[in-house]
C-alpha cells in the first residue's frame, strides 16, 4: 500500500471532515533561491498534474487562507524545483512565504490510481488498532526518503507510523478511518 503524495496540511482532527475540497496542495515551499525572489520547492508527487503547466496557484497555509498568484517562472535545479512568483522580486519577501502551500485548481489532478490515497484525505482519519482500540488521528505525514510516516496525534503525545504494507491493515477515506496493526514497541503505551 503506499499512499499518494498530494499533502494538504490540516492540524485539526475535524477541520478536514465532511469538506469539499476545490484546491488541493501540490507543494510546499521550502526556502529561497538567490537574492531575487524565487522560491524553492518540495513538489508532493508528479504523478498527479504536469509540473510544467503550474501557472495559476494559491498559496498559504491551508486552502481556506490560501490567496491566488501566479507562477511566472518553473525550473528544476539539481533535486530541487525553483519559481519565481509574479510580484516577489526579492529574497525578503520571498521569505515571509517559506512553510506555506502551492495549491491548484481539484479539476487539474487526476484521481489516484486503486489502493493509493491523497495524503490529504489521510489527514485527520481516525486511527484504530486491529483490536479496535482508538489511538488518535493522522495529524501530519512526513515524506523521508524511505518512505512517507504519519505523525499519529494522541492528545497529550505523537507517535510515528511508517507507511508500509505490514503496519496498515485499512483506510476507509469515507468513513475517515484508518486500522492499523503495527509491531510490538512502536507505539509508546
Amino acid at each position: 500500500m503506499f499512499i499518494g503524495q498530494v499533502l494538504s496540511e490540516v492540524k485539526t482532527h475535524s477541520a478536514d471532515k465532511g469538506v469539499d475540497q476545490r484546491f488541493f496542495a501540490v507543494a510546499k515551499i521550502t526556502g529561497c533561491f538567490g537574492v531575487k525572489g524565487k522560491l524553492k520547492i518540495q513538489i508532493f508527487s508528479k504523478d498527479h498534474f504536469n509540473l510544467k503547466n503550474l501557472r495559476d496557484v494559491r498559496i498559504g497555509l491551508n486552502e481556506s487562507d490560501a490567496k491566488p498568484a501566479e507562477i511566472e517562472a518553473l525550473e528544476e535545479q539539481h533535486k530541487s524545483v525553483v519559481i519565481a512568483i509574479r510580484g516577489i522580486s526579492d529574497k525578503n519577501t520571498a521569505s515571509s512565504f517559506i512553510g506555506q502551500l502551492i495549491f491548484v485548481d481539484k479539476k487539474n489532478i487526476s484521481s489516484p490510481k486503486q489502493g493509493r490515497y491523497f495524503v490529504h484525505d489521510v489527514i485527520g482519519c481516525e486511527v484504530y488498532s486491529a483490536q479496535g482500540d482508538l489511538l488518535g488521528f493522522v495529524e501530519d505525514v512526513l515524506k523521508l526518503p524511505a518512505q512517507d510516516v504519519w505523525v499519529i496525534n494522541r492528545g497529550q503525545d505523537n507517535f510515528y507510523l511508517p507507511v508500509v504494507k505490514e503496519f496498515i491493515r485499512d483506510v476507509d477515506i469515507e468513513m475517515k478511518k484508518i486500522i492499523i496493526d503495527p509491531i510490538e514497541g512502536l507505539i509508546n503505551e
